[in-house]
């Protein structure tokens, strides 16, 4: 226990502080326990989407943007990352002794699902990957863009025809954010991005 006056400690059996003399009551002493630490709340991330960031027309970086409630996260996978990690899976992969085709399909495997890992990554953690990671407040978009990645094939003759999924960030300061993708107009997503942006949403497939 401790003094409520002085704040010395006052052993548990004692009437009166031997620091200052104050009575020991239940008003004059405090438990010798500290409140537990305030963790932080972590950010719910409600999607994450793969695509590529569009620079230029000779530009291009694998992305993925997080979607949280109030912001979207941006994380390129850029060559110097991608080196880094085939460097460290490569290591790891040789001291599980894996032989080529293991190894081969473990890494395969290690980034078809390389953006599964943002679901539980701090925002803090996610822009220390790389410098070029971003955040994108929803308050500063103007206006959101999807068009659905879409595939006509058939045999024969006839020749197959494909429309690029593409995305786009049109902030309130001008810049323009774009991004291609693979992903359909599926409905699961246009709820999301409708649920997130209203109005500012353009939506096609």
């Amino acid at each position: 226990m401790f003094c409520s006056q002085c704040g010395r400690s006052i052993p548990s059996d004692a009437r009166f502080c031997p620091n200052c003399g104050r009575a020991v009551g239940q008003s004059a002493v405090q438990p010798a326990v500290a409140p537990p630490p305030v963790q932080p709340v972590q950010e719910q991330v409600l999607y994450v989407f793969s695509a590529s960031r569009k620079y230029s027309m000779f530009k291009v970086v694998p992305c993925y943007i997080v979607f949280m409630q109030d912001k979207a996260v941006l994380a390129h996978t850029t060559p110097a990352l991608q080196k880094a990690e085939n460097e460290r899976l490569t290591q790891e992969i040789k001291a599980q002794g894996k032989g080529f085709f293991k190894g081969s399909a473990a890494m395969m495997s290690f980034w078809s699902t390389y953006g599964q890992k943002y679901y539980n990554k701090p925002v803090q953690a996610i822009l220390a990957e790389d410098p070029s990671n971003a955040v994108v407040p929803y308050a500063a978009v103007a206006e959101v863009y999807f068009r659905g990645y879409s595939e006509t094939s058939s045999g024969g003759d006839d020749s197959a025809s494909v429309t690029q999924g593409k995305f786009r960030f049109k902030l309130a300061n001008g810049e323009t954010l774009e991004f291609t993708h693979s992903s359909s107009a599926r409905r699961d997503i246009q709820d999301l991005l409708t649920r997130l942006f209203g109005a500012r949403l353009k939506f096609k497939r």
